[in-house]
């Protein structure tokens, strides 16, 4: 806990926050979606708009300190503690910057917000989580975990390192579109074909080179 008081500071001001939007906002629907043009495209209840956010970073919090005692590769997660606690920051932070975001529509009577605000933001968040991805072992919580990659740790290590540059040059492909108000359909297939690639093709193939070369020697 005592090494985690960033977390916990997020998690305090996602509360009070919450907490204020929603006892200073009248009982109607409010904003809880929105849709890749910054458009609110759903409205929920005023408990989901406000407090659903803290609830989902104690949740969180909550993995970070039982995480050791529930992942089989408890003695990965050990060592790769630093990385996953800073990744789960990092996703904390970002839930905290969606929150600031509705409270900002909630308060305002908006139903719009700037796009470059969210692709700006997800940039950032996507280079964060980059520079960590190759430093994080095997576990079944936290980087890219598919049949393959928990398979092997060669498969793990090496689609981790490419994961990482990866969601690097993502993120800065997310800012880019955000400052230049490019077409969403050109951020969205990129992102698709860069997810599908990471999660799915290179495992894969170089799970099954692994095994003819296993198979082999």
């Amino acid at each position: 806990m005592k090494n985690r008081w960033f977390f916990w500071s997020i998690f305090v001001v996602s509360l009070l926050l919450g907490l204020w939007v929603y006892f200073t906002t009248p009982n109607v629907p409010v904003p809880v979606h929105l849709n890749m043009r910054g458009e609110v495209d759903g409205y929920g209840s005023k408990f989901m708009g406000t407090l659903l956010f803290p609830l989902v970073i104690l949740v969180v919090g909550l993995l970070l300190i039982y995480l050791e005692k529930i992942d089989p590769f408890r003695e990965n997660v050990k060592r790769s503690r630093k990385a996953i606690d800073a990744t789960l920051d990092i996703v904390a932070a970002f839930m905290l910057f969606f929150q600031i975001a509705f409270a900002w529509l909630i308060k305002t009577n908006s139903n719009k917000l700037d796009t470059a605000v969210l692709y700006v933001g997800m940039g950032i968040m996507f280079i964060l989580i980059g520079n960590y991805l190759p430093t994080i072992k095997r576990n079944f919580f936290v980087g890219v975990r598919t049949p393959w990659t928990l398979a092997s740790d060669s498969v793990w290590r090496s689609t981790h390192r490419l994961a990482g540059w990866a969601f690097v040059l993502l993120g800065l492909w997310t800012i880019l579109v955000g400052i230049l108000k490019l077409n969403f359909w050109l951020w969205f297939v990129v992102f698709i074909v860069v997810v599908i690639y990471i999660s799915i093709v290179y495992p894969f193939v170089k799970f099954k080179k692994e095994q003819s070369e296993n198979k082999l020697s």
